[in-house]
């Protein structure tokens, strides 16, 4: 009976590998993108937030529902809505339908990490909830580097429609998997967390979630820390890296890749830790102030050789990796029998990054463009980008800042009242 937790655990991970590869999928496509629709670079970072428009939103209703629900249903369903969307995004020429499809991939990938830390939550102890946590989140954003190197290549080689048909279709598997597969509950505990007993209570337990102060602090470092993901790395990465160090797009995204590897390698680090000496404050003091003179290197200082911005470009996404056990302390400072509503809270607060951002960056590259024209489309310069990407080390320097606000639990879970 050992296998079957971790059996559970690659499964749910794996969808939100599948969730995090759709949306990061615009990011090896942008020019064809603005070639197909005719549109600039603002409209493309509304295009890639659209995603986040319904998946920032349904953060607390995923939460509420996870908690009185069983997981495994709600993920079979959220996933084949994923795949659907896919589908309606490789076929469609039509814009409007282009954004109804990256509303359809949010929504569907809203239960992903929620749901993931929610069976986490039943099946492993809470002494290692942190690990578990920077594990799920780690190798899910495998999924990104999958994106950068896979699909950027397969794009090249097959074309932008078969290679989203395809990944269609590893959707549908996907989904057969998880319902053929996971369970709600190990055998041996058919209680391991209360159930909540009515969405009035549920409610009601959002309503003193929310009211902590301390809590939107810990979910505002956890927004602002995770930008060079939910941004650079995930829509704008690929084309300053390319304009940067003349490279092809798909060479680009595998540099742009070790961010997200990095991640991969530190959410764990950071979470085990964390776990290990029962601090979840310290590793993100760490992350938020290294990661700003990393950012500051990257985006301001062009002249670094390959070789070390290939370093930077990891050891960014591993700092950023400190953010992981901001999703543990989100659990610890809620109500005990509602955890995946104290994860979605903190998961909604961080999205909102993304959702602002992306587009944002996109209509500062339109409005500091000089008027280029390169193969029909417009040719941002690379002061244009580093004009626009200004946000990223500021806002870094802001999470580090507010790190002084967030409390420490110790790894305890909030006593019952």
């Amino acid at each position: 009976m050992l296998i079957w937790p971790w059996a559970i655990f690659l499964l749910s991970t794996l969808f939100y590998y599948y969730d995090y590869f759709l949306r990061v999928s615009p990011s090896v496509m942008v020019d064809h993108l603005m070639k197909v629709y005719n549109v600039d670079a603002g409209m493309i970072g509304v295009l890639s937030a659209f995603y986040f428009y319904a998946y920032m939103p349904m953060q607390i209703p995923s939460g509420i529902l996870l908690d009185k629900h069983s997981p495994r249903n709600l993920l079979t369903i959220s996933c084949g809505l994923c795949a659907l969307g896919i589908f309606i995004f490789s076929y469609t020429t039509f814009l409007p339908v282009v954004f109804f499809a990256r509303f359809l991939m949010g929504f569907g990938s809203a239960f992903a990490l929620v749901g993931a830390y929610k069976l986490a939550a039943h099946w492993f102890p809470h002494e290692s909830f942190g690990l578990i946590v920077g594990l799920i989140t780690g190798l899910g954003t495998l999924g990104a580097v999958s994106a950068d190197v896979i699909l950027s290549r397969g794009i090249k080689t097959y074309g932008v429609t078969p290679s989203l048909l395809i990944t269609g279709v590893f959707g549908i598997i996907l989904l057969l998997l998880i319902y053929l597969f996971v369970r709600d509950d190990p055998p041996w505990n058919k209680k391991t967390i209360e159930k909540t007993e009515s969405w009035s209570h549920a409610w009601k337990q959002l309503v003193i979630i929310f009211s902590n102060w301390r809590y939107w602090a810990t979910g505002a470092v956890a927004c602002l820390m995770y930008l060079p993901l939910s941004v650079f790395a995930s829509l704008w990465g690929n084309d300053f890296i390319a304009k940067v160090y003349n490279l092809r797009l798909e060479e680009a995204a595998s540099l742009n890749s070790l961010i997200f590897l990095g991640f991969v390698i530190g959410g764990p680090v950071a979470g085990h830790l964390s776990d290990y000496f029962k601090r979840r404050r310290w590793p993100v003091f760490v992350g938020t102030f290294v990661s700003t003179v990393i950012l500051l290197l990257v985006i301001y200082v062009t002249s670094i050789p390959y070789f070390i911005t290939s370093i930077l470009l990891f050891l960014l996404g591993f700092m950023v990796g400190s953010q992981i056990p901001l999703y543990a302390l989100g659990r610890e400072i809620c109500p005990r029998e509602c955890p995946a509503l104290g994860v979605a809270g903190i998961n909604f607060i961080t999205t909102i990054g993304a959702a602002l951002f992306q587009p944002t960056i996109g209509y500062l590259m339109d409005y500091f463009w000089d008027g280029k024209i390169l193969d029909g489309i417009a040719d941002y310069s690379i002061h244009t980008y580093q004009i626009a990407l200004a946000v990223l080390p500021l806002f870094a320097l802001v999470s580090f800042l507010l790190t002084f606000l967030i409390p420490e639990t110790k790894c305890k879970l909030k006593s019952k009242e």
